[in-house]
């Protein structure tokens, strides 16, 4: 996929294989892995899509101005300036790696076979790989309980309309409905003026298919009425909010559509595709993007976490050509990291196993405790040579000072120095005993 995830992607990898040669011109190293990109829309199509905008966070464009050698990134772009922005600065450090458009690959073990590549990165959207596929690989989707929402798209607002008033508390006195929430985005310069979000909706409202599509409707009831049962229980509530917001917002043109909202995840990122074909044995399928997993859109941007992600993917692991097959048990760091992440947003619902309990983060190594000075080590088996004395003795011509065993209470304080007989700490007293530990009774420990 040449989105923005995958443009970022193979740009990143060919970033980190180049070098500057005396002229200053960036140059690939010779055994830098090759990298081929493949795009299933047309290249007309490509960097097309100006009514999507992002909002990018502050930490997300000082990562991609820092990393394209940029100032274009800012908050708010078409989804068609980034593509744009990743693309021209991928053809400038490594020309070869230019998308190849309209290739659309259906099945990812079929394309691995018939390419002869050592890793195939997955960067098509959520729904580009069928459950089938999924499956077979074992990396099916979870979806959270998804939550219905009510999307409208205006335009063309007359005089006195006005975005900035509180939709929602209008809403709900008009209504008598407690549960609506509203959020309002602007819109694009000749797509529309914004978009209306409207949240917290009665369950028993009942969609239909919008069979009148010879012209758009006028208003937010008009374009309500052609996918709202207007027969259900909840018509009249819905109806009577979408009487608030044009009697606000004032549009002459608006479209509406209903969205399920939902929290998504892989089961895991990193696939063996020889586990599904023996013919591309140890062949890496890596899931990114949408592909790997992604939340609803009024949470914000997934594209935020998704460079975040690709960033730490292609730092941590060895892509050099060593003649070695590459496996995925390369990609074990990348994997780890993934599982944390959706073990850690609680909204992923991971936490739970099959019995119900909740599923243990992974942890860090535990230190291995040394033994008390006053054990002493055992002796090899049919060694002659007394076993060393741990603590005591000289280490390279240096003494060594045996420790004093701490207290619990010393080992929960902050490393503090030595002090004499008598001493101070800021403008407070302080007093040691005779191996110049701190008494605590003298100042507060503060606890780590």
């Amino acid at each position: 996929g040449a989105g923005p995830v995958g443009l970022w992607l193979a740009l990143l990898l060919a970033q980190k294989h180049s070098y500057e040669d005396a002229s200053g011109r960036r140059m690939i190293w010779p055994d830098a892995p090759e990298i081929v990109l493949l795009e299933g829309r047309a290249k007309e199509a490509h960097c097309t899509r100006t009514d999507i905008r992002i909002a990018l966070s502050p930490a997300t464009q000082h990562l991609l101005n820092s990393r394209v050698h940029s100032k274009r990134f800012c908050t708010g772009m078409p989804i068609a300036e980034i593509e744009a922005t990743l693309l021209k600065r991928l053809k400038k450090l490594s020309p070869g790696s230019k998308p190849q458009f309209g290739r659309k690959i259906q099945d990812p073990v079929a394309f691995a076979a018939e390419g002869g590549f050592d890793c195939v990165f997955w960067a098509s959207g959520r729904r580009s790989l069928d459950d089938g596929s999924r499956e077979a690989l074992g990396c099916g989707v979870r979806e959270t309980e998804a939550a219905r929402v009510l999307v409208f798209q205006f335009k063309d607002l007359e005089a006195g309309g006005n975005v900035n008033s509180d939709m929602a508390t209008a809403a709900q006195i008009a209504t008598e409905w407690k549960s609506f929430k509203v959020l309002l985005r602007p819109g694009v310069k000749g797509v529309c003026d914004g978009w209306l979000w409207l949240f917290g909706l009665p369950p028993d409202a009942v969609a239909v298919r919008n069979e009148n599509k010879d012209s758009p409707p006028k208003s937010f009831k008009e374009s309500l009425e052609r996918i709202l049962d207007l027969e259900g229980p909840s018509a009249s509530t819905l109806l009577a909010a979408a009487d608030i917001f044009q009697h606000r917002i004032k549009p002459t043109e608006c479209v509406a559509r209903w969205v399920e909202a939902a929290f998504w995840s892989s089961e895991k990122v990193v696939c063996d595709l020889g586990g599904a074909d023996a013919s591309v044995p140890g062949c890496p399928l890596v899931l990114v993007g949408d592909a790997a997993c992604g939340k609803p859109f009024y949470t914000g941007t997934t594209l935020n976490g998704h460079f975040k992600d690709v960033v730490k993917l292609v730092d941590e692991v060895d892509w050099i050509h060593d003649g070695m097959p590459f496996t995925c048990q390369r990609l074990q760091a990348h994997e780890r990291y993934y599982q944390t992440e959706i073990q850690r947003i609680e909204k992923f619902e991971r936490r739970q196993t099959e019995k119900g309990q909740g599923a243990p983060l992974p942890q860090p190594p535990q230190a291995v405790q040394a033994q008390p000075p006053s054990q002493s080590m055992p002796k090899p088996p049919g060694s002659s040579l007394p076993p060393p004395r741990p603590d005591s003795g000289p280490r390279g011509g240096v003494s060594a000072r045996v420790t004093p065993p701490r207290s619990p209470a010393m080992l929960k304080t902050v490393s503090l120095p030595s002090l004499g007989a008598s001493g101070r700490v800021g403008s407070r007293p302080c007093t040691a005993d005779a191996m110049g530990i701190p008494k605590l009774g003298t100042f507060g420990a503060v606890l780590v």
